[in-house]
């Protein structure tokens, strides 16, 4: 016997509502699962380039200017950082504003903060375990080889420029043990 149309739409408005109210907490275990995977991936890269890589940090407005900075680690230690600007125009090849490197790593207040893969995990790792408010949003995502590319939460309030709190990775080049 079919149950009365009133109590299948009871159960029915139940069910969306019990899981648009868990879809945060399961998006954020997802979340989670996404970068303890990551995670693993790094380790067994890390062992394979002997922490020997770099990777790069672009940040571009909606009109076109940005900068970039590229972090090298040797031996799991950032060993070099190099920044540079652009603007909006085409530019064939953008050369360094400057290149910071052994002992004066970190010397320029500009450009992204000169850290390790393994750093950028525990920042993403916090990020993730945030509780966020309503008007907030988290992405996580890695690259092909399962690695970390972006784990922060953006406003969605602002539209255009809206800064990013959290790691936020263009790509990551991994070298070779020694």
């Amino acid at each position: 016997m079919l149950a009365p149309r009133s109590l299948q739409f009871t159960t029915l408005s139940s069910f969306l509502l019990v899981s648009l109210l868990m879809a945060p907490v399961m998006a954020a275990e997802s979340q989670q699962a996404r970068l303890d995977k990551s995670l693993q991936a790094w380790q067994l890269a890390k062992k394979k380039c002997g922490g020997n890589y770099s990777y790069k940090v672009r940040w571009q407005s909606f009109v076109g200017f940005g900068h970039e900075t590229i972090v090298v680690v040797k031996g799991n230690k950032v060993v070099e950082r190099r920044y540079h600007e652009f603007s909006g125009r085409p530019v064939k090849k953008a050369l360094p504003m400057w290149v910071e490197k052994g002992k004066d790593v970190g010397s320029h207040k500009k450009g992204t903060a000169a850290k390790t893969l393994d750093q950028l995990y525990q920042e993403a790792d916090a990020v993730v375990k945030r509780k966020l408010p309503p008007h907030e949003r988290r992405s996580v995502r890695v690259n092909e080889q399962g690695l970390l590319l972006a784990c922060y939460c953006r406003d969605t309030r602002i539209a255009d420029d809206a800064p990013l709190k959290g790691v936020s990775i263009t790509s990551i080049e991994l070298g070779t043990a020694k």
